[in-house]
């Protein structure tokens, strides 16, 4: 039967082998053939972030309060955290590890927070070691692809040159995101750090014709974006008081109010057809949106479709539009609609919908916004360039069929999203400079690994806690653009990043050092070592080490 045996002093202490010699000569690490090492590993928010931003890292420096040097980290990888931590849909949480105990972490607040820290601080990013001379990359367009690829290839030393149709670089970043999601005043502090470290910018000027830009550059990368708008295939589309989604924005982003009717009908289920909903309720209009699918098919972001709701939005669901009528002028009046139903599942895994027979109706509508999906104006390329359907084909290293040109973001094949345009842009520039310098470039789809899983995670190293919220700023008909998601103070962003596992990152917690029954482990320059000549590989400093770093592995 067991008992507790309670040691209060030597007299009572159990019979224990003790060498009171120097046994260091006993090297006891012989005994096994298995060994620990560290290896910092993949957490799956990083896995799921297109900018492979090392998540788990940065957090781990926010936790300490090394705000600055966590912006460092983070601003390596994404050169806009302002921005992204406001536009990005963080996906990344959807796989944080934080989920299977509680909530995820708030990483696009943490983001945010050091996007904005960075700039009202003034932090600069360290201008290119060398210049390398020679002709430029010049880049067409520059939204996020474009700024992508520019912050890359600078960072080596290129001289580089942008191009931009608009009067002011920012691309869809400024034309086609609202002020009430992101501040102008952000975007413009993030492209000016970029102009300091050397990169140009040519506004204003648009390139009709890419082969008179494209003699004597070093490459051109391709990032004109999606700014035309597909066809809806309904009848009174040249009625006035008709628009096409992101021309509205366009408008309504620049100051170049459009003209509306009381009633408006925007049709799309987007997330430019919910941008044109919330921006049209601040210019006073009553507005319905129409979707053709169920909401839970919407491909807009699920919180923007959440805070249109609030605002005062209604949505109307399976139901699609068929001809824009006009009133006693050439102006809209009204929308013929008729139901859907679900039919067979599409391409696209969603089921087709198909029309309800005998349901049309008629819903009155001063101004008809048409948001229904976006496509790239190639035609400053001639028809030259291999097509994937209306956008550009790229191979897997991002280069199109045109010798030294590569291009991405939203004109070619894939993910629509700014952290992808940035993803995309800073991969060309990385293969660019592979074949500058005589190497081959990289596949962007190059398998990643495998991350950390929850099983993974020593979870008696960590407590519940709840997830830390901003304020979000939500009104009932809002008549201005103020920004409507508030940020985590300073206090909550270090009590956010607290509750990060870091995954398969290494925060020297000592726990190996500590638990180690040899004394085996010990630390050079803040780096663990293991003395394997004395290491019995029992393996406890990898059963408590808490984030999934240390493996043990047979000795080589």
């Amino acid at each position: 039967m067991n008992r507790r045996v309670q040691i209060t002093g030597l007299k009572n202490l159990p019979p224990v082998s003790i060498s009171l010699d120097d046994m260091r000569w006993n090297k006891t690490g012989n005994w096994t053939f298995f060994a620990p090492v560290y290896r910092d590993k993949l957490s799956p928010c990083s896995l799921d972030c297109p900018l492979a931003v090392p998540i788990g890292k940065y957090m781990h420096l926010v936790k300490e309060g090394k705000y600055r040097k966590a912006w460092e980290m983070l601003v390596e990888a994404n050169p806009l955290p302002a921005v992204t931590g406001r536009v990005c849909y963080h996906t990344c949480e959807l796989r944080c590890n934080r989920l299977e105990m509680d909530q995820a972490v708030n990483i696009h607040s943490i983001e945010r927070f050091l996007g904005d820290a960075a700039i009202a601080e003034g932090w600069t990013i360290e201008p290119p070691a060398e210049e390398i001379e020679g002709p430029p990359v010049v880049i067409v367009g520059s939204g996020p692809a474009g700024l992508g690829c520019a912050y890359g290839l600078r960072k080596k030393g290129y001289p580089v040159t942008v191009y931009e149709q608009e009067t002011r670089p920012g691309g869809m970043l400024r034309v086609g995101v609202p002020e009430f999601r992101m501040p102008r005043s952000l975007l413009d502090a993030e492209i000016k750090r970029l102009e300091s470290i050397g990169i140009r910018f040519r506004c204003g000027e648009k390139v009709e014709d890419y082969a008179e830009i494209a003699r004597g550059v070093r490459a051109l990368f391709l990032a004109t974006g999606a700014h035309g708008s597909r066809d809806p295939q309904v009848e009174g589309l040249d009625l006035d008081g008709v628009y096409f989604g992101l021309d509205f924005l366009k408008a309504f982003n620049t100051g170049l109010t459009p003209r509306l009717g009381r009633q408006v009908a925007v049709v799309g289920g987007g997330n430019t057809a919910i941008d044109v909903t919330r921006a049209a309720l601040r210019l006073g209009a009553n507005v319905n949106l129409y979707y053709r699918r169920t909401r839970e098919e919407m491909p807009a972001h699920p919180e923007e479709v959440e805070q249109a709701l609030a605002e005062g939005a209604t949505l109307h669901f399976q139901v699609a539009p068929t001809t824009v009528m006009a009133g006693g002028d050439s102006r809209a009046a009204a929308l013929k609609l008729v139901r859907m139903r679900k039919g067979a599942v599409d391409d696209s895994g969603r089921a087709r919908p198909v029309v309800v027979k005998g349901s049309e109706f008629n819903v009155e509508a001063e101004t008809v916004v048409f948001a229904v999906g976006e496509a790239p104006e190639l035609e400053y390329l001639n028809g030259q360039g291999q097509r994937e359907g209306s956008r550009l084909a790229v191979d897997p290293c991002l280069r199109t069929s045109l010798p030294d040109i590569f291009a991405g973001g939203d004109i070619i094949p894939g993910e629509n999203s700014v952290s992808h345009a940035l993803a995309d842009g800073l991969a060309a520039a990385r293969n660019m400079h592979l074949l500058f310098t005589g190497a081959d470039p990289v596949p962007v789809t190059l398998e990643k690994g495998k991350p950390v899983e929850f099983g993974g995670i020593n979870t008696d190293y960590f407590k519940p806690a709840p997830r830390l919220e901003a304020e979000l700023k939500v009104e009932k008909n809002p008549r201005d653009s103020q920004e409507v998601q508030g940020a985590l103070t300073r206090e909550e962003t270090a009590a956010e990043s607290s509750r990060c596992f870091n995954c398969g990152v290494c925060v020297d917690c000592d726990n190996c050092l500590i638990f180690c029954p040899d004394m085996a482990i010990y630390t050079v320059d803040d780096v663990y070592m293991v003395k394997t000549e004395y290491c019995k590989g029992c393996g406890i400093c990898a059963e408590e080490c808490p984030r999934s770093v240390i493996k043990m592995e047979r000795k080589s």
